[in-house]
């Protein structure tokens, strides 16, 4: 159960850096979602970032902009996991 905790939390803390790092662009280069979303919209980004980041790469997008996202998610899931056993 820790082990499920510890990835649930990687999961929602990746993806909330990944709509704190859309809200520090620049306005004119901030994803729609930022400029005309609600709260309800950043919480669908929030866990939605692995599925549309897939998405994204498999359509052909900028793969190392895609990967920081995965790798954090990657980093904190070890770290998680790794404190949980503990």
């Amino acid at each position: 159960m820790r082990s499920v905790a510890a990835i649930a939390i990687a999961y929602i803390l990746t993806g909330a850096l990944y709509v704190w790092r859309d809200f520090r662009k620049p306005i004119d280069e901030q994803p729609s979602y930022v400029k005309w979303g609600g709260i309800g919209t950043t919480l669908f980004i929030v866990l939605y970032w692995l599925p549309g980041t897939l998405s994204a790469a498999c359509r052909g997008g900028v793969l190392r902009d895609l990967a920081v996202p995965w790798v954090i998610f990657a980093a904190l899931t070890v770290a998680g996991l790794y404190f949980s056993s503990i």
